[in-house]
């Protein structure tokens, strides 16, 4: 997909979808709203940890923007959130999951609680080197694809690399059925260049 001709110049690719995708599966709602976003911490950290890091470096962090104010102004917001998330609200989140883990629970356990959702999120792994790996040497992947179990609620929305590289992105939903039935139909997210993959074909019956 392809939103670079209707926002601001140096507008993210993510901002970007995350705009488009938030504010059709709101219908443009009017009035200030907020959206979950779920970021890579690892390079945000005073002393980075390296990408190859294996673990939880995922920080969920509310942004709010006007919707009415349509979709470039929309994205800018979501790009000044991001930019502004400061290093100790990533350990505030780090040291809370720590204290909960150590709180005596029923069976020696920590309750478990909803990551993704229930509110609508979107989480950000266009940067992730997906692209970078092989299955059979020298041939990369066709296509990427990702998936989060057990996201409930409003949905989720995962921003991905795409094959064809540069600014273009690859976007996996998962909606409630007459959400994704209506996304994969609307004019405004195909007029982007939008490809269904999978899902509910555009002008297909149900």
């Amino acid at each position: 997909m392809d939103t670079s001709q209707v926002v601001e110049p140096g507008t993210t690719p993510f901002a970007a979808l995350a705009a488009l995708f938030w504010l059709r599966i709101t219908g443009a709602a009017d009035g200030e709203r907020e959206l979950t976003l779920a970021l890579d911490f690892r390079k945000r950290m005073y002393a980075p940890l390296p990408l190859g890091y294996y673990g939880s470096s995922v920080h969920f962090t509310r942004a709010r923007a006007d919707l009415a104010s349509g979709l470039p102004a929309v994205a800018a917001a979501l790009d000044r959130h991001v930019a502004g998330v400061p290093e100790e609200e990533l350990w505030r989140a780090l040291e809370w999951l720590h204290v909960r883990r150590q709180q005596p629970q029923e069976g020696d356990a920590a309750a478990p609680f909803q990551m993704y959702g229930p509110e609508l999120t979107c989480a950000a792994l266009d940067h992730v080197l997906t692209y970078g790996a092989e299955f059979v040497a020298g041939v990369p992947p066709a296509r990427v694809s990702c998936r989060v179990g057990g996201a409930a609620g409003e949905g989720l929305v995962l921003v991905l690399p795409a094959a064809e590289g540069g600014e273009a992105r690859d976007v996996v939903v998962t909606l409630p059925a007459e959400a994704t039935a209506r996304i994969c139909r609307d004019a405004e997210v195909l007029r982007h260049g939008a490809e269904v993959v999978f899902g509910a074909k555009a002008g297909k019956e149900e």
